[in-house]
């Protein structure tokens, strides 16, 4: 039997169960009078090559500021024109998706904006490469790209202080390989009843692919897994890839189990139509590779992607067990419909987050002052909000001791209806918020 793993999701959901009606949530009269405007600033990659992404997090944070603002705006005790309440004005700047041009734009956002807080790219590149300027100004910032250097040092494991004015919002690189050890390890057993588990990552090369294997191999060994779960091969492709024959063939050599696939959709949709004409490749489903990017062109590969498990923290379609989550799910999916005319995952999730989160942080300052704003942020908790599920600390605050945010994981299975013959996802780890149960044996 071989499993494949994901890093991500973004997966259709043809014949997805109902979504459940959420209870409306009266708009508050504001309490101060509204005395002034504070601008969040939206670094982000609008064109370019990675101009989806970019225009996916600026709905989201266009849908926070209007449901902000629509209560009144925030209170700050200490605001630049005084107490009272203050809009907040979400201002993007385009680094074109180009690592040279996000310098500028956050400096353009810091001193010609005068942004309070600016929210980075998810592009990691892009991201990394504004840290210089967000240190030089002691910007407070929250960060959405996977890469951990947002905040780490270059070994990984240590806090860097001198970034202690970054937050990181979406850690999900190592993450996603964290989770993909610790699943793989509770069904360790029913993959492979009569041994441990043999392992072949396959990775785009590049930052993100290598920190999925961290996270994977870190986890592992931290955990003492290595009886369980052995890593037999490791494979490496070039981003945006669509030929995997040669990668495949020597995946198979090793004769794994398990695929652990740190892809995106659009090289995911390939890579499972290739692996399913492979006979030593039986039992391997493909799907979706990150929750980054929404590549149709996945869906039309149908019964290849059935059996692939995604790992994400908030699902483009599927639901939980838990009403709660549901409901609230539900409202910000059809908002954001509602304002773009497009679905989205957790890039629109995250944008919208971000802008929830630079909110309440301002609002716990009371200020727009940079120590204050950083100060709140070390110390907040996660608003109610949120969407992007995610796990405070023993203390309650939403950033741990790296800065960064511990995200909640889910599991999702891709399945197949035969009535409509189209694929659709269900949640299936961990229990707490599983919908059916996963399964191991379902590639055609």
């Amino acid at each position: 039997m071989i499993v494949v793993i994901v890093g991500g999701v973004a997966a259709y959901y043809a014949t997805r169960p109902p979504a459940p009606t959420p209870t409306p949530t009266p708009t508050p009269t504001p309490t101060h009078a509204i005395v002034g405007q504070v601008n969040i600033g939206l670094e982000q990659s609008l064109t370019g090559a990675l101009g989806p992404i970019g225009e996916e997090v600026l709905w989201g944070a266009m849908l926070a500021e209007s449901q902000i603002n629509s209560q009144g705006g925030i209170y700050l005790a200490n605001g630049p024109n005084g107490p009272g309440n203050y809009t907040i004005n979400v201002i993007p700047q385009d680094d074109q998706s180009n690592p040279s041009n996000g310098p500028t734009a956050t400096s353009t956002l810091i001193t010609s904006d005068h942004a309070a807080i600016v929210i980075t790219t998810p592009a990691s590149t892009v991201a990394i490469a504004d840290i210089r300027t967000i240190q030089q100004y002691d910007e407070p910032s929250i960060f959405l790209c996977s890469s951990p250097l947002a905040t780490r040092t270059s070994n990984l494991t240590n806090f860097d202080t001198s970034k202690s004015m970054i937050f990181h919002y979406q850690p999900t690189g190592i993450q996603y390989g964290e989770w993909a050890a610790e699943f793989l390890h509770q069904y360790a057993s029913q993959i492979n009843p009569s041994g441990p588990l043999r392992v072949v990552y396959i990775g785009q090369q590049t930052e993100y692919g290598q920190d999925y294997l961290w996270g994977f191999e870190y986890t592992i060994n931290q955990s003492g897994w290595q009886n369980q779960i052995q890593i037999v091969g490791v494979e490496w492709y070039p981003f945006g890839s669509t030929q995997f024959q040669d990668t495949l063939t020597k995946a198979a050599a090793a004769s794994p189990n398990v695929l652990v696939l740190g892809t995106w959709p659009s090289e995911q949709a390939a890579l499972s139509q290739q692996a399913a004409t492979m006979p030593d490749l039986k039992g391997v489903v493909m799907g979706p590779a990150t929750g980054i990017v929404d590549d149709k062109s996945y869906y039309s590969i149908g019964q290849d992607a059935v059996g692939t498990f995604m790992s994400t923290n908030f699902p483009e379609y599927a639901w939980t067990s838990n009403a709660t989550i549901n409901a609230k799910w539900a409202a910000f999916r059809s908002a954001y419909l509602a304002l773009s005319g497009q679905q989205t995952g957790l890039l629109g999730a995250s944008g919208y987050d971000a802008v929830w989160v630079a909110a309440y942080a301002l609002k716990d300052a009371g200020t727009t002052q940079n120590t204050a704003v950083i100060n709140a942020l070390a110390t907040m908790s996660p608003p109610p909000q949120l969407v992007v599920l995610v796990k405070p600390g023993a203390n309650g605050a939403l950033f741990n001791s790296y800065h960064e945010v511990s995200l909640q994981p889910l599991e999702l299975e891709t399945f197949w209806n035969s009535t409509s013959s189209s694929i659709y996802t269900q949640v299936v780890w961990p229990s707490q918020f599983a919908t059916a149960s996963p399964q191991f044996n379902l590639f055609p």
